[in-house]
């Protein structure tokens, strides 16, 4: 009982925030939130070493479906961060849109499709993680567990039967709830992952035809031979104007 309530607590204080939402939709770029930390609270090691304590099969089943809820909720709010973090470091909007100026008609028409998709997976997928769930995104089903917990700890009578009762409405109730969220959250990532993958196999041959036909870049060699040549037309140039003015005076004497 010590440990869970020890892990039950660490979730609750040591978890780390959800990633704050967007403050503007104007452009799919803006829409990054910062990436959670990589690694697993201390709370929620903890956590998925507990043991249930001892109970029916359903008390069980439900114990554990509490934990998972919790877990679940983070998880596709990491990864839901995660996309987005990506896309925005990869820049992919931006290179779509310049492989469209650069693209012929037929080409430039599948850029911008493969461009307008990720924009909206891109958008959906903010949107699923900012807007207001029907449970606690930083908590999970935290308490509802504790509480249940708690009540399977009670020893056997009519007083477990009511407490574990009345605690089992909440957690279920908690866990469907998360489940609903949690669901939304990873189709969106899923749909997102997906237009990620297809703006990167796209831009691969676009990018590396526009780097074949761009000009090769200057050796050195070449380089300082167009400064001299430069340097040899100029001293050219004064030279004439020299003679010129020499001519001119010369005239006018």
């Amino acid at each position: 009982m010590i440990d869970l309530l020890v892990a039950s607590a660490l979730l609750l204080s040591l978890q780390a925030p959800a990633a704050p939402p967007p403050a503007s939709t104007a452009a799919a770029a803006e829409l990054v939130p910062e990436p959670p930390p990589p690694s697993r609270s201390e709370g929620e090691a903890l956590l998925d070493e507990a043991s249930p304590p001892p109970g029916s099969p359903a008390e069980v089943a439900l114990w554990k479906a509490g934990v998972e809820a919790t877990h679940a909720i983070w998880h596709s709010r990491a990864a839901a961060a995660a996309l987005q973090h990506r896309a925005n470091g990869l820049k992919l909007l931006a290179r779509l849109e310049a492989a469209v100026k650069r693209a012929d008609h037929e080409a430039a028409e599948r850029l911008a499709a493969v461009r307008s998709r990720l924009d909206k997976a891109w958008r959906d997928d903010v949107e699923t993680f900012k807007r207001r769930w029907p449970i606690d995104t930083y908590r999970g089903c935290g308490y509802p567990h504790l509480y249940f917990d708690s009540a399977m700890r009670v020893a056997p009578g009519p007083s477990r039967r009511a407490e574990v009762e009345a605690a089992r409405v909440d957690l279920k109730a908690c866990v469907d709830r998360a489940g609903v969220a949690t669901r939304a959250m990873v189709a969106a990532n899923q749909a997102f992952g997906a237009a990620i993958e297809e703006a990167l196999r796209t831009l691969e041959p676009a990018e590396a035809g526009a780097a074949a036909a761009a000009p090769a870049p200057e050796g050195k060699d070449a380089h300082e031979r167009r400064e001299a040549e430069e340097r040899r037309e100029q001293h050219e140039r004064g030279e004439r104007k020299d003679r010129e003015r020499t001519e001119k005076h010369g005239q006018a004497d």
